[in-house]
């Protein structure tokens, strides 16, 4: 088993409208896409690329990413995955339905196996888990941020709408939550400060700013 390079190519990407993030990625996505959080138990922030039922707004018909935006790590990472065994380990993961992985050398091409002779992962693969688990580090990190957040009562529902051309309301996002402005705002001092410490008030004001993003959003629907 082999994995041809990627080659700027997302057209795998095109139906995806919602993409998980960590809280590092927060500063670049946040220039491009609404940030929200899933509704329920949030564990991470998604970058919203397009509207339900629609397509990301993207990735253009050739196949490449806007220019200049920011690609979500989850995407550059993809046919890798990290996946966790039955036993609590995680183990790297590939989709074998990506057309980037085949089976033996492609004519023409420069595929790069997946393992050596001994059977063992090859540098490809063993630097494909060294990015997962760092994924993984800043996925916990991602946690304690979101675990303060809905501790401090700083999450609203909220669901985007816009009036079509006829007149009819039409929904412009799957239902999500975000941070409560009024709520961070009257955050005491002392939480103030342990956030600052964390480094989450950076992050937090960026997806409150995000929020700008919808109508750009909108305009490319």
């Amino acid at each position: 088993m082999a994995i041809l390079p990627a080659g700027g190519y997302y057209g795998f990407a095109v139906t995806t409208v919602m993409v998980p993030i960590t809280v590092e990625e927060i500063m670049p996505a946040a220039r491009h896409y609404p940030i929200v959080f899933p509704s329920g138990c949030p564990s991470y922030p998604v970058a919203v690329l397009g509207t339900p039922g629609g397509l990301n707004r993207h990735v253009g018909r050739d196949g490449r990413w806007r220019r200049d935006a920011y690609v979500p790590g989850w995407l550059q990472r993809y046919p890798f995955v990290p996946m966790q065994a039955a036993d609590g380990r995680w183990e790297l993961g590939i989709d074998t339905a990506s057309h980037r992985v085949v089976v033996g050398p492609v004519p023409g091409t420069t595929s790069m196996p997946l393992f050596d002779a001994s059977g063992m992962l090859s540098a490809t693969a063993r630097t494909a888990w060294q990015g997962c688990l760092q994924y993984l580090d800043a996925l916990e990190r991602t946690r304690r941020w979101i675990e303060s957040l809905v501790h401090d009562c700083q999450l609203v529902e909220r669901c985007a709408h816009a009036r079509t051309h006829d007149g009819r309301m039409e929904r412009r996002s799957h239902p999500h939550q975000v941070i409560d402005i009024n709520a961070y705002r009257d955050l005491p001092h002392s939480s103030v400060l342990a956030w600052h410490r964390h480094g989450w008030t950076l992050p937090t004001s960026l997806q409150l700013a995000s929020q700008h993003n919808w109508e750009g959003l909108r305009r490319a629907a």
